[in-house]
C-alpha cells in the first residue's frame, strides 16, 4: 500500500515551523511522483516537526522541500534548457546532498554537471528512466536517438548562453537568485549555522524574511588526538530573529553598531542572543537557561553572514536599491545611538 501525504498538511507544517513554502500544485505533483520511500521520509520528517521536534536531518528535509520546489529553481532550470518536473526535482534534491552545488556548477557552464542534471531530471514517463539514453536505455515512443541528440545540443547551447550572461551581468539584487542561504561557522568549542529563514511571528507579516541562528557545542576536542571536531547538533540551541531584530543584527554585521542583545524568546521566554563587535570580527552568544553556545566569527565568515542579513533585508523590501537600504540602516542606527 502506497504512502499518501496530504499537501495541505505539509504546507501547514512548513508554514508553522517557518520554512519556505512551495506552491500547492507544485508540491502535490512532486509528492505524487516521487518514490514511495521518499514520501515516507517526508511524512516522517514533517510529523516530527509538527510535534515541535528539532531534529537536524528532519529540518534539513523540510528546508529542501521549499528550496527545491521554489520558483527560482524552476526559472534556473528553464534558463539552462533543462526540463522541469517537480517530482524529478524533489527526488534529485532528496537523494543528492550536493544538489545546489551541482546546479551552481551547471549555471557556470560545467558540462559534467549539466550531463548529471539531465540524467537526474529526465521525467520518468519520457522513457521509464531519469537518465541519458544510450545504447542500453529504453527511449520514449516519440523521442528517437537523433531527436534526443538534437535536443541535448540545443540545451547545451542554452546553458552556454546562460553562463555567458551570468559572467557578464551585474551581481543580482534579488535574493531568490542566490541558492546558498546557510553559512556554518566552526570554532574549537562550538559551531553556528546561520540561515535565511521565514519568520514565525505575525508582527512582521509584510516583511517575513529573517535569520535563524543555530548553535551546537563541540562534543570533544578533536585536536587532542588529531581527529575532526564533532558538534552536538542533537542538543543545539535555535534562535530566530524577529524582523525588527534583523535590522539591529544587520547593523552590527556591517559595522554600523557595536552590538545588540535580544531576550524573552522561546516557549518559556528564556532564550537570549548576543551579537557584539570585537577586534577582527564579531562574537555571537546563544543561551537558554544554563545552556550556552558562544562562537567568534572572523572576517572571512563575517562577510558571508553579513550577506545573508543583507539578502533577507532586500527580500523584505525588494523595491528598494540595496545601496539605499544600507544607507537607511546606517542612518537609523546612528539616530538610535544618539537618542
Amino acid at each position: 500500500m502506497q504512502t499518501v501525504v496530504n499537501p495541505g498538511w505539509v504546507l501547514s507544517v512548513l508554514t508553522e515551523r517557518g520554512f519556505l513554502v512551495p506552491e500547492r500544485d507544485v508540491l502535490r505533483q512532486a509528492l505524487n511522483g516521487v518514490d514511495d520511500s521518499r514520501r515516507q521520509e517526508v511524512q516522517e520528517a514533517l510529523s516530527v516537526l509538527a510535534r515541535g521536534g528539532e531534529d537536524e536531518a528532519k529540518m534539513e528535509l523540510a528546508g529542501t522541500l521549499g528550496r527545491a520546489l521554489s520558483g527560482r529553481i524552476r526559472s534556473t532550470l528553464a534558463d539552462l534548457g533543462l526540463p522541469y518536473d517537480p517530482s524529478a526535482v524533489l527526488q534529485w534534491a532528496m537523494t543528492s546532498p550536493d544538489w545546489q552545488t551541482q546546479l551552481q556548477q551547471a549555471e557556470r557552464g560545467d558540462g559534467q554537471a549539466m550531463e548529471s542534471l539531465r540524467h537526474c531530471l529526465r521525467p520518468a514517463d519520457s522513457g521509464g528512466t531519469r537518465g541519458r539514453p544510450d545504447s542500453g536505455d529504453q527511449k520514449g515512443p516519440d523521442l528517437s536517438a537523433a531527436a534526443w541528440a538534437a535536443q541535448q545540443e540545443e540545451r547545451q547551447t542554452a546553458a552556454q548562453e546562460h553562463s555567458q550572461r551570468a559572467s557578464s551581468a551585474e551581481p543580482p539584487s534579488d535574493v531568490e537568485l542566490h541558492p546558498r542561504r546557510t553559512h556554518h561557522v566552526y570554532g574549537a568549542k562550538a559551531a553556528l549555522a546561520i540561515e535565511m529563514d521565514v519568520a514565525r511571528a505575525r508582527e512582521g507579516a509584510d516583511r517575513p524574511f529573517t535569520l535563524r541562528i543555530e548553535g551546537a557545542k563541540a562534543s570533544g576536542d578533536g585536536r587532542a588526538n588529531g581527529s575532526a571536531i564533532r558538534y552536538d547538533w542533537e542538543r543545539k540551541l535555535v534562535f530566530q530573529l524577529t524582523h525588527r531584530e534583523l535590522h539591529q543584527a544587520a547593523a552590527v554585521l556591517i559595522g554600523a553598531s557595536p552590538g545588540c542583545e535580544f531576550s524573552a524568546h522561546g516557549d518559556n521566554r528564556d532564550k537570549r542572543c548576543e551579537i557584539a563587535a570585537q577586534p577582527g570580527g564579531i562574537f555571537v552568544k546563544l543561551s537558554q537557561g544554563k545552556h550556552t553556545v558562544a562562537v567568534p566569527i572572523g572576517a572571512d565568515d563575517l562577510f558571508d553572514v553579513a550577506l545573508l542579513a543583507v539578502r533577507a533585508l532586500s527580500q523584505n523590501d525588494p523595491d528598494l536599491d540595496q545601496g539605499v537600504l544600507l544607507d537607511i540602516l546606517r542612518l537609523t542606527t546612528k539616530a538610535t545611538s544618539r537618542a
